[in-house]
C-alpha cells in the first residue's frame, strides 16, 4: 500500500486479472455442468421445457380430448384441445365489437373514423395465410392448409374478379386444382385460358339482390346489358343448391349493402368481404335504411366469428375482413364442466 497522509492507496494490479477472469468463468461453467446433470432426471432442462411447451400449443397430448373443438367447427378445428378452445370460446363471448353497445352506429357518417373505433377480430386463426401473396387481391384465409384434409373437394366462390387471380392462383397452388373448384363471378370478359387447367370456372354475370329492387335497377340502367342473379339464381344454375360453400369470397364495389341478406344464412364455412365505406344515410340513396350494424350483426346473428380485419391501403373507409362459421352452441354460455353436443363433424 502507498500511503499519503492518512489516506491509503491500493496500486492497481493488472499482472493477475486474466487469470482471475480464466479462474471464474471455469468455475461458473463447471457449475452448469454440475446443475445440468444434477436436474437432469427431474426434467429441468429448460430448453427442452421450452421447445416441449411450444410442441404442446399446437399438438395436443394424446390423453389431451380436442372434440369439444371439432364439434363446434363442423371438424374443421381437429388438433385444438378441450382447454385450449374453451378459452378461445370464452373471448369470443366476451368480445364487444362496438365502441358504443348501444348506439353502435355513432359516427358512421365518418366511416374511416366509425372502423378505426369498431370492430376487431374475435377469434384466432393458428395459422391465418394471406392466400395470393402481396398487393390488393389476396385475402386472409383461416388455415387454409386443413382444407387438404376433407372428405369431399372443397368449393369455392369468388365474386368480383376485374381480371385479378391472385386470390384464385394462390389457392390452386396451395391445396391443388384436384381439390378445389372455384367459381369466379364478374360482368367483364375476364376468362382465361389457362382457368379450365386450373379447375377455376368463369362465369360472366354479377350479383343482384333478392331484396333491394333498386340496386338491381341501378345496375340494369348502365347500359351494359348485364347479367344479374341473385345468389339463390347462382346456386341454381350451377347446381349447388344444399352443397357447402367452403371459402365465399365477396368484393363487388358496395354491392355486398344491397345482398347480403341472400347469402349471410347460407352453408359457407368462411367468408372473405371487403367493406366498401357504410351505408349512405340518405334515405334518398337508402331507401331501406340499411346501417352499417345491420350488417355486422347478420354474421354474429348466424354464427359466424371475425378472424381478421385489414385496412385497404389505397381507401381509407375499406376493409377485408374474414369470417369464420362455428356451431350454434359454440356460442350459447358455458359451464367448466360441460360436456361438448355432438354435431356432425364430416368436413
Amino acid at each position: 500500500m502507498v500511503r499519503n497522509g492518512n489516506v491509503r492507496f491500493a496500486p492497481v494490479r493488472t499482472i493477475n486479472k486474466l487469470p482471475r477472469f480464466f479462474f471464474c468463468a471455469s468455475g461458473f461453467l463447471a457449475l452448469l455442468v454440475t446443475t445440468e446433470i444434477w436436474f437432469a432426471p427431474f426434467d429441468f432442462n429448460f430448453s427442452l421445457l421450452r421447445a416441449t411447451y411450444a410442441v404442446q400449443l399446437e399438438t395436443p397430448s394424446p390423453l389431451q380430448s380436442t372434440d369439444l373443438a371439432a364439434s363446434h367447427s363442423f371438424g374443421f378445428f381437429d388438433d385444438i384441445p378441450n382447454e385450449t378452445w374453451k378459452l378461445m370460446r370464452s373471448k369470443a363471448l366476451a368480445f364487444q365489437h362496438y365502441m358504443y353497445r348501444n348506439s353502435p352506429d355513432i359516427g358512421s357518417e365518418r366511416p374511416w373514423f366509425w372502423y378505426l373505433n369498431n370492430l376487431q377480430p374475435d377469434f384466432t386463426c393458428s395459422h391465418v395465410f394471406r392466400v395470393g401473396g402481396h398487393g390488393d387481391g389476396p385475402k386472409w384465409v383461416c388455415d387454409p392448409h386443413r382444407l387438404r384434409k376433407k372428405e369431399d373437394d372443397c368449393l369455392v366462390y369468388s365474386f368480383g374478379s376485374n381480371g385479378q387471380y391472385q386470390f384464385e392462383d394462390g389457392l390452386i397452388d396451395l391445396i391443388g386444382h384436384e381439390r378445389c373448384e372455384i367459381h369466379v363471378f364478374d360482368f367483364g370478359n375476364f376468362d382465361r385460358s389457362q382457368n379450365a387447367g386450373r379447375n377455376i370456372h368463369y362465369h360472366k354475370w354479377g350479383l343482384g339482390s333478392s331484396y333491394d329492387e333498386a340496386y338491381n335497377i341501378k345496375l340494369k340502367s348502365s347500359g351494359r346489358h348485364l347479367e344479374i342473379l341473385t345468389f339463390q339464381e347462382t346456386q341454381q344454375r350451377l347446381n349447388h343448391v344444399n352443397r357447402t360453400i367452403d371459402l365465399f369470397k365477396i368484393d363487388c364495389e358496395w354491392c355486398e349493402w344491397s345482398n347480403y341478406k341472400d347469402w349471410v344464412d347460407v352453408d359457407a364455412r368462411q367468408i372473405l368481404v371487403e367493406v366498401h365505406g357504410l351505408p349512405s344515410t340518405n334515405p334518398a340513396t337508402n331507401p331501406l335504411n340499411t346501417k352499417g350494424s345491420d350488417f355486422f350483426n347478420a354474421f354474429r346473428e348466424n354464427s359466424y366469428a371475425m378472424f381478421s380485419k385489414e385496412l385497404n391501403p389505397y381507401n381509407s373507409e375499406c376493409y377485408e375482413i374474414g369470417y369464420i362459421k362455428l356451431a350454434k352452441e359454440f356460442w350459447k354460455s358455458s359451464t367448466e364442466d360441460e360436456s361438448p353436443t355432438i354435431l356432425s363433424t364430416r368436413f
